[in-house]
């Protein structure tokens, strides 16, 4: 059974791949964007 996290995670990257194909962008890059603006808000990567 997955984690979760796991399970956060895949959510996370299925709603990044919608963004991209609306947006017409990558979806690496709007997981990046997304990233840059959690850090902005003074949140780290644990």
């Amino acid at each position: 059974m997955a984690s979760e996290s796991d399970v956060t995670v895949d959510r996370v990257v299925e709603v990044a791949d919608l963004v991209a194909d609306e947006a017409d962008a990558d979806t690496e890059a709007v997981l990046l964007d997304a990233l840059g603006r959690v850090r902005k808000r003074g949140w780290t990567d644990e």
